[in-house]
């Protein structure tokens, strides 16, 4: 993992990404997301925890956008003579399509410890913040998170499987996939797991 203390390998069968974290001594997430895809788009961010939350937490939800280019219309997608360009961004609680909430929020570039990288077959973003859109890391305990890309085309659709909730204990350098980590005890003691 080189730069960061902890990994959570998030590959699955429909896709192969990796989460790599540090908590620095500024109280900040040093994080790493690398995706193995085109670049058609990547973000991550909290996951909304409000019970009526659409898209299981995903809308309202603030993260963090990564995209190939920029002035996104609906017609037309992104203009990919722009720069590649990162920010943040609520997703609406109205729509999850893009155009429902392509305005980014406008802190500080200053404050923005943020980039992305392409390298024509791996996207990432790295990221050195105590705050996503003014949500705060919980740095001692945990957080719970989503992820999600798409590889295909430039108008910031559908992510297909590129995607996942999944759960950080920061200071613990554990992660797992869902809002609670399944324990091996509880697994074997329950009848149904097929365990």
């Amino acid at each position: 993992s080189g730069d960061y203390d902890y990994m959570f390998n998030m590959t699955t069968d429909k896709t192969a990404a990796t989460f790599q974290w540090s908590v620095t001594d500024e109280k900040k997430i040093s994080a790493r997301l690398a995706f193995n895809g085109q670049f058609g788009w990547l973000s991550m961010g909290f996951l909304n925890l409000d019970p009526d939350a659409g898209h299981n937490g995903m809308n309202g939800a603030n993260v963090i956008l990564a995209l190939p280019g920029d002035k996104y219309t609906a017609k037309d997608g992104l203009d990919m003579s722009a720069d590649r360009n990162i920010g943040e961004y609520m997703i609406s609680n109205a729509g999850s399509s893009f155009r429902h909430w392509q305005t980014p929020s406008t802190r500080a570039s200053s404050d923005f410890d943020a980039q992305v990288e392409y390298d024509g077959c791996f996207t990432s973003i790295s990221y050195n913040l105590d705050n996503i859109k003014g949500e705060a890391f919980n740095v001692t305990g945990k957080d719970h998170l989503l992820w999600a890309g798409n590889s295909m085309d430039t108008y910031v659709g559908y992510h297909l499987r590129n995607r996942a909730i999944f759960t950080v204990e920061w200071t613990e350098g554990k992660a797992y996939f869902g809002r609670e980590e399944e324990l091996e005890e509880e697994k074997k003691d329950d009848p149904s797991s097929g365990a």
